[in-house]
């Protein structure tokens, strides 16, 4: 990779340009730099490679993410399908992938106006930590954090209960919004 850029474009606005949300004057702004400084231009494209490949591995269903809602709508949008499961803190939820099915969300409620950071937990049967996700998107006028599990383990999966345990994090230290629990039945 060339190294030398006198003013190199941030990661932000180097993912804002790749995903269209920048407006019409910071686009060409972007492109006019992108024409003098192959720095630039070549950090464009590994970004585009590796953002290619998390999409590829994604939709395959080998990995658990912790999606944005606009993430879910774009997978909408390309015709997955997908199973979604909303549940409210301390509540239950029936759930199953089928063969067909591309993912599964698990839609988890809460409330998270004035929250600045959401970890969610994966607990074993004893109630112990098995898994965090640390600092994860979520959107506080909606409510809820979505979960994609891995859609080829639930799919090999036989029926097992998994329960998940959203934490808000403030300088007060950590704060539980609520256990999902999530009894997942093969189809």
């Amino acid at each position: 990779m060339t190294s030398s850029c006198r003013e190199p474009l941030s990661l932000g606005t180097l993912l804002a340009y790749w995903f269209g949300e920048l407006d019409a004057e910071a686009e060409r702004q972007v492109e006019e730099h992108f024409v003098g400084c192959a720095y630039c231009s070549e950090t464009l494209e590994a970004l585009a490679a590796l953002g290619l490949g998390i999409r590829a591995v994604f939709e395959t269903g080998l990995v658990s993410a912790i999606l944005s809602p606009a993430f879910v709508e774009r997978m909408k949008e390309r015709g997955m399908k997908l199973r979604e499961y909303p549940v409210a803190p301390g509540g239950t939820v029936n759930c199953t992938i089928t063969a067909q099915d591309d993912a599964v969300i698990s839609r988890l409620k809460a409330p998270l106006a004035g929250r600045t950071r959401i970890d969610v937990l994966r607990l074993d049967r004893e109630g112990n930590v098995r898994l965090r996700y640390t600092d994860v998107p979520f959107d506080p006028a909606a409510g809820e954090v979505l979960v994609c599990p891995s859609a080829s383990v639930l799919k090999a999966a036989p029926a097992f209960r998994d329960t998940m345990r959203l934490l808000a994090i403030d300088v007060d230290g950590e704060h539980v919004l609520g256990d999902y629990i999530f009894d997942h039945t093969p189809s």
